[in-house]
């Protein structure tokens, strides 16, 4: 009895001493500035091309918001520039080919000065017009049965290209669902997200070699019926794949997820600036 009073005699100062020690924490808090946010993807083979701007929102941050659509945005290669006006339907600044080209194999500048004084830069040499060529698109297709004992339908796409030989190259991958919706005249083109929505792939230590890429779609809608499948295989410069490689890496709102910092290639900005070339194959079932 007295070993348990003594223990409990010790538990009880040992919190009464830890109350006495209570102090207000003064954290001095870094206060960061918002930044200039690029978003830039432009293509040879489009006739439309967009510049997106935006700010980005810092957790402490003492500067105040400022209209990013009064921005001076200003694209220029080979001695020549155009100064890109902002659409406020596509919520970007937009131009096109008969405003300023962009072409294959060439040298891009583009700068921003926005209505607080804040310049951005960023440049970017555009892809040959050399694409690889496609070998084969195979789909397969498996009965799976949910846990629910309905039927359900497994579809594997698998695109097979050859590599560009010589030259350094990247690729991404997206796929498509061709769907016709019971009752509707027209065919639908419908992103596939399930699995992976999209694939990176570079040429490192396969020069001219074959490449390939998979992706899965599990059908089991009952109003609606999948008539084929699209794949869409994009040439994409080191930026492009950069960014979306560490897109990738991302895991969004987890709270246990570690940081993830964005390739960037904006000079005293964030964002990318980037080009790319697409080709689509299409198969109907």
């Amino acid at each position: 009895m007295k070993k348990i009073n003594l223990i409990y005699s010790i538990f009880i100062s040992v919190l009464f001493l830890n109350s006495g020690c209570e102090s207000d924490a003064n954290v001095t808090v870094p206060s960061t500035e918002r930044k200039l946010v690029v978003g830039g993807f432009l293509s040879p083979n489009e006739n439309e091309h967009e510049i997106s701007l935006s700010l980005s929102e810092p957790l402490f941050s003492t500067d105040p918001f400022f209209n990013t659509t009064n921005a001076n945005v200003t694209i220029s290669s080979e001695g020549s520039s155009y100064q890109i006006a902002y659409d406020v339907d596509a919520a970007a600044f937009v131009f096109n080919n008969s405003q300023f080209n962009i072409a294959n194999g060439k040298n891009y500048h583009l700068k921003i000065v926005a209505e607080n004084g804040k310049t951005v830069e960023a440049d970017m040499t555009t892809l040959s017009d050399t694409m690889p060529s496609i070998e084969e698109f195979k789909i397969n297709k498996d009965t799976i049965y949910s846990e629910w004992s309905s039927n359900q339908i497994r579809y594997n796409l698998k695109l097979n290209w050859k590599d560009i030989a010589s030259e350094k190259n990247y690729y991404r991958l997206t796929a498509n669902r061709l769907v016709k919706y019971f009752g509707a005249i027209d065919t639908t083109i419908e992103p596939i997200e399930e699995f992976n929505s999209f694939t990176l792939k570079d040429d490192l230590g396969k020069d001219g070699q074959i490449l390939s890429s998979t992706f899965k779609f599990d059908d089991y809608s009952l109003n609606n019926e999948t008539v084929g499948f699209e794949i869409v295989l994009m040439k994409i410069d080191v930026n492009y794949y950069n960014y979306y490689k560490t897109l990738n890496n991302y895991a969004g709102e987890d709270p246990f997820a570690e940081p993830v910092i964005l390739f960037s290639n904006i000079q005293n900005g964030l964002g990318v600036f980037s080009n790319f070339q697409s080709i689509k194959i299409r198969r109907i079932l």
